[in-house]
């Protein structure tokens, strides 16, 4: 029992010691309507599954969210449907977060508002590393975890004043060129971040294994009376 009271005590100061993850979250839509008025939030070049319909490389959203972390990691969960009827998912994760454009990297603007690197004007956050999967129709696709970006771009979020990260128009959002294991060609990924932002608070691990074991205790003291 001795042993039973130290490893509690031990789990007590881990659990206030690890503070819980908190972040901040986003629901995800379209970017600008493109392709026949089709709006995308993925788009997978050179691969266009299923027939009948035109623009099947551009995927809308049906669901989805982007979080930030405030541990410097991310992710991105998404649900969405091309005109022909394929279904995508998405379910990657960031790491590397960086307020500031690094030497050497490239912003990623296209039809967007330009970006000062000097200056972070707009204010664009970034991360640098990227894994994670998307599946098209049932066949599930890599990230390239080792290079995940296009060239010396890298994953690009954020704005302020309407002024955003979204490569194919003006609006807070999000872009990124991803390399995918088996492709020759990139994939893109352009968010609008729609609606008000929502907040989430995990609990430290040290506070899960404070209750794991503390019901581990009670079940062994209760078999303890038992006997």
């Amino acid at each position: 029992m001795k042993f039973g009271i130290a490893l509690l005590s031990a789990a007590t100061a881990l659990a206030f010691a690890a503070p819980a993850t908190a972040g901040v979250g986003y629901n995800l839509g379209d970017a600008a309507n493109q392709c026949n008025g089709n709006g995308h939030g993925l788009w997978t070049n050179d691969y266009r599954p299923g027939s009948g319909a035109g623009c099947r490389q551009f995927f809308s959203v049906e669901s989805g969210t982007f979080v930030v972390n405030d541990n410097g990691t991310g992710a991105i969960q998404a649900f969405l449907i091309n005109p022909a009827g394929v279904n995508a998912t998405i379910d990657i994760s960031l790491g590397g977060f960086t307020e500031t454009l690094p030497d050497g990297s490239i912003y990623k603007r296209e039809g967007g508002p330009g970006y000062n690197a000097v200056t972070d004007d707009p204010d664009i956050d970034f991360f640098t590393e990227a894994e994670g999967t998307i599946t098209v129709g049932g066949m599930v696709f890599t990230i390239d975890a080792t290079d995940p970006f296009r060239g010396d771009t890298l994953f690009q979020f954020g704005g302020d004043d309407g002024i955003g990260a979204n490569a194919k128009n003006d609006e807070l959002g999000l872009s990124s060129w991803l390399n995918i294991v088996g492709r020759n060609k990139h994939w893109d990924l352009n968010f609008d971040l729609v609606g008000q932002p929502f907040f989430i608070d995990v609990p430290a691990p040290g506070a899960a294994l404070l209750f794991g074991i503390g019901g581990l205790m009670l079940a062994g003291a209760r078999r303890k009376r038992a006997a």
